[in-house]
């Protein structure tokens, strides 16, 4: 019974390997194996939490967690650096504090569609950043089921997308400057493939071939 005592008082400090040092197969027998099969599943359940933790503390992008009431109850380190807090401070703080004034009513749409129906959702908005400027993100949100199988918390990730929406409004510019130098040019110009099927004709193609460009292109 101390060796089981002794067993037991090491696994509630958290040293799960547990030897046990006789063989006996009557109960006290089962009990230490028992106490032994016990101790590798809790370590095996603390590595994955810790590889878990591992994996969120290392994410780029923020991550917080919300109870059903849209009260923050986690969030991992990119979350407390993009809005300037410790976990401490983020924790009970409403969902809607983290989205521009604009925004709130598509952040909460996206919550509340979690909420309800339990089916992960994505949409862009409006961060708002501790100075009070906005950033654009995609704003997934999911549902961590209890272990009734019911909407318990509410997982939201963040993208901040505003790199990527300046890149491509500026490549619409620039499609849109080359469409119009093309189109205003005094040369007939042309695009083809390598089979000499036309992509593209201007209108001074057309002036001068005789041709439309909805009979040229293909």
């Amino acid at each position: 019974i101390k060796v089981l005592s002794g067993l037991t008082r090491q696994i509630a400090e958290g040293r799960y390997d547990i030897e046990i040092p006789f063989d006996r197969s009557d109960e006290i027998g089962e009990l230490a194996v028992s106490l032994k099969r016990m101790a590798g599943e809790l370590e095996a359940t603390t590595v994955s939490k810790d590889c878990l933790d591992d994996i969120l503390g290392n994410m780029l992008d923020p991550l917080l967690v919300f109870d059903r009431d849209g009260a923050v109850r986690s969030a991992n380190a990119a979350a407390c650096r993009t809005f300037q807090a410790s976990l401490t401070e983020l924790t009970g703080r409403h969902v809607s504090d983290f989205m521009s004034e604009d925004e709130h009513q598509d952040a909460m749409y996206g919550f509340y569609h979690v909420t309800r129906d339990g089916g992960p959702i994505s949409l862009e908005g409006q961060l708002k950043k501790p100075d009070g400027s906005g950033a654009l993100a995609l704003i997934s949100w999911s549902a961590i089921a209890d272990s009734q199988e019911n909407v318990g918390h509410i997982l939201c990730v963040a993208r901040d997308i505003s790199d990527r929406k300046r890149t491509e409004e500026a490549l619409r510019e620039s499609e849109e400057r080359f469409r119009a130098l093309v189109a205003n040019s005094p040369s007939a110009i042309f695009l083809s493939d390598q089979k000499g099927r036309f992509a593209l004709v201007n209108p001074r193609f057309e002036e001068w071939y005789g041709v439309s460009a909805a009979a040229a292109i293909g």
